[in-house]
């Protein structure tokens, strides 16, 4: 999501730590991130439930800065607030997203949020029109915030990412979505 439709935007490179990658071993996190070409093209996800907490947030936070990385947030809160019993998806979802606190900070210019969605699609709304808020003032500010979203077994994700797509136009002047391969009628006629 672009704050001009002019602009032309691409997907940073995603850097997935696991929650073994603590707070003891930033100094080796920097170290690498500094080495890249072109740091400000990657973002990175902590695991570690320190990285989330006072000192160690504001720890990463200050180093990813610094070397002009962005912080990716995880969100599962609309995932955790599903209704049992549980399809087996949502509880392979459940057991493979860690429950940690998410916040609205953006570090740079392109913050990125995960969102992990819950199966029953309405119930998703609150989240999402929380998130909507938030990107509107990172857009009106002129960043380009990524929102990734996500759904157990991943079949309605698209789903996902066009009503947020749908809740940020009413906040904004944004242009429409373009149309993704698997919304396009293929045609019986080979040409």
């Amino acid at each position: 999501i672009g704050s001009d439709s002019s602009d032309v935007c691409s997907s940073p490179l995603f850097l997935q730590l696991p929650a073994q990658f603590t707070r003891a071993r930033l100094d080796v996190l920097y170290h690498f991130l500094r080495q890249l070409p072109r740091p400000n093209q990657f973002v990175v996800e902590v695991r570690d439930p320190e990285l989330f907490h006072a000192a160690g947030m504001n720890e990463l936070n200050a180093l990813l800065s610094e070397v002009q990385v962005e912080r990716a947030w995880m969100d599962t809160r609309a995932l955790r607030a599903s209704q049992p019993p549980y399809d087996r998806f949502t509880q392979l979802a459940m057991s493979r997203k860690p429950d940690l606190p998410v916040y609205p900070i953006g570090l740079g210019p392109s913050p990125v949020i995960r969102f992990v969605a819950q199966s029953d699609l309405p119930r998703n709304l609150p989240w999402l029109e929380q998130w909507a808020d938030v990107f509107t003032q990172w857009l009106n500010e002129g960043r380009t915030p990524f929102f990734f979203a996500h759904y157990p077994g991943e079949v309605y994700a698209p789903q996902i990412a066009a009503r947020f797509h749908e809740l940020l136009c009413n906040r904004l002047a944004l242009p429409p979505r373009p149309i993704w391969p698997c919304e396009r009628q293929p045609s019986l006629f080979p040409t």
